[in-house]
This record gives structure tokens, sequence and C-alpha cells, in this order.
């Protein structure tokens, strides 16, 4: 009998590829999804288009396997408890990835009411649903800002989490709840803490994405403080191959995985990889600090993830920036 995986946020950025990567392996998968963005009025164009163009690679793995898995998506909402279950209990999956959220930090300032409904609310709906459903493991996808400052470089799983902003915040209290949910009720879960994920069809502009767009757009990039700012940059499909192993390892159960590049780079450093591409791009260095406060970050250490599920990125900044180019430019 094949396993099935129900995937919130399935038709989302790293959602979408997680399917893809479930497909190839043989298993049936379920797509839950609002179909909404939060990212800004005037950035909301792309939205649509980037959706087809990861439900037709959905479709395409489906195809391609020759009836051995199959896909659905479900339009839902996570803070629809009622709907929210209903649709997992039909399923029956095995395993539960939940990626469903306002998913980046900006956005979560903007939409601050809409991100503790959706974040908290709807994140508690998705482990009553899975606990109720009798599902085998749920993987939750925190993130490195729930660490808020690094004071520890690189940050291993054990760094404290002082989160700065709503974002982070909501993060980590999900945290709190999966684990209080295994010790209640014996859900078994992975979290897994991301950072600056990059790659196609991102459209919440994140960083890589900003200075890509600029780049080909002709508009300019301002750095604040130097362009001194530390991010561990990881490519989307490393990251999808993290939240696969957490999903299926043996070993990953009960437990917490950073799931990055392992290598940190400041802005400045993308800035200069963004000129290799475009090179009349138009750098701005501000000596100020960032109007924004954001977190002080750096790299993640990957060592527990590579030691305990063999997980390894394959795919640096320089070379999956040249990608993501490629990809934006043929598009």
């Amino acid at each position: 009998m094949r396993q099935k995986v129900f995937i919130t946020g399935g038709a989302g950025f790293i959602g979408s590829l997680l399917a893809v990567k479930f497909i190839r392996s043989g298993w049936d998968v379920v797509a839950y999804d609002a179909l909404r963005t939060f990212v800004l009025p005037s950035e909301r164009a792309a939205y649509a288009g980037q959706v087809e163009r990861r439900l037709r690679r959905i479709r395409e793995a489906e195809a391609e396997s020759n009836g051995r898995a199959q896909f659905q998506l479900i339009e839902g909402d996570i803070c629809n408890a009622t709907l929210l279950e209903r649709n997992m209990r039909d399923a029956k999956p095995d395993v539960v990835v939940h990626l469903a959220a306002i998913s980046i930090a900006d956005a979560s300032k903007r939409y601050f009411d809409e991100a503790l409904s959706i974040n908290q609310t709807g994140t508690t709906n998705v482990f009553s649903a899975a606990h109720r459903s009798n599902v085998k493991r749920l993987v939750y996808a925190s993130s490195s800002t729930a660490y808020g400052d690094f004071i520890h470089f690189p940050a291993r799983e054990d760094h404290p989490t002082v989160p700065l902003e709503v974002y982070g915040a909501s993060k980590l209290c999900g945290e709190v709840y999966v684990r209080t949910y295994h010790e209640m009720f014996g859900l078994d879960f992975v979290i897994v803490r991301p950072c600056s994920v990059y790659g196609p069809t991102d459209t919440n502009q994140r960083i890589v994405q900003r200075f890509v767009e600029c780049g080909m757009q002709g508009q300019e990039i301002q750095l604040f403080d130097g362009g001194n700012q530390l991010l561990d940059f990881t490519w989307v499909e490393d990251a999808v191959e993290g939240f696969y192993l957490a999903a299926t390892h043996p070993a990953a159960v009960n437990d917490t995985f950073n799931i990055t590049s392992g290598t940190a780079h400041t802005l400045r450093e993308l800035a200069d990889i963004a000129l290799t591409h475009f090179p009349d791009l138009k750098v701005v260095n501000r000596d100020t600090a960032d109007p924004v406060r954001r977190p002080r970050g750096g790299a993640l250490d990957i060592g527990k993830a590579r030691r305990m599920l063999g997980y390894e990125p394959r795919t640096m900044l320089d070379a999956g920036f040249a990608r993501y180019v490629e990809f934006c430019s043929e598009a």
C-alpha cells in the first residue's frame, strides 16, 4: 500500500517542490492550500502565474509516475478547523508536513492579526487534526527567526530562542505546541528550522528575489550598514531535501533540525554576485542602520542534520543565484 503525505501550503514555494519530491518517491500527495498571498498589492501580479507553474510541475511529475503516485489539490484555509479536519480525515495521510503560514517577517508585521490567526491558531488546528487523524508523523516548518539575534556562531539547535518580532514568535509558539501535543497525545513530530530560502517561483519578496528582480528591471538596491548583515541563504531544492528527510528518516522523529546551507554570506557578497549577472545594477551603500530592525543572523550549524539524516546541501549561493537568474530569464 502506497504511503500518503498531506502538505499544508502544498501549492507554495517550498510545498510544491516537496510535493514533486514525494511523488517521484512513490508517495500519494494531498496539497491543502488557501491559494492566497500576503505580499504588497503592488507585488501580487506574478502570484497566479507562479502558482500555475508550480502546479504544472506537480502534474508533470504525477504523469511521469505512470500511476505509481497520485496528486490531489484541496483549496482550504487552515484557520477553518472543521474543513481542515474533515479533509485530513478523508485523506488518511501517514505524514503531515505543515508549511502553510504567512511565511516572511515583513508580511507578518503588515498583517499582524492575520499572522497571529494563521501562524498560531491555524497551526494548532493542523496539530489537532493530525492527532485526530492518527497521523504517524508531523513535520513542522519553523524558522531561524525563532533564535532572534545570534549570539553563538554557527547557531546550533540548542541556541537560545528569543525572537524579536511576531513572525519568529509565532514560529516558536508552534514549536512549543507541537512538543506539547507529543507529550499529551503521542503525536510524533519533527521541527525544521530553515533560513533565507530562495529560488524559482518565489513570490514573497525575499531578499534574493528582490536582488534578481532589481537586476532584471534596472532598479537600484540599497545596502544598509555597509551590507554587513549575514544570512544563511538556502537553495530551495536543498530545503526540500531536508524536509523530505525530516518526513521519512527514522532518526528524525521527535527532534529539531537546522536545514540550511550551513554557510553565511553578507548582503554585500550577495550584491557582488548579482553584479556578475547584472553589471549595470546600481548598488547604493548606506552607512546608516537598516530602518527595519532585523535579527542579527549568521550561519546555522547543520552538523546534526548531516550526522543523523544524511542531509547535505548541494547548491551554494553563487550557483543557486545563477540558476535563479536563468529561470527568471526564461519565464
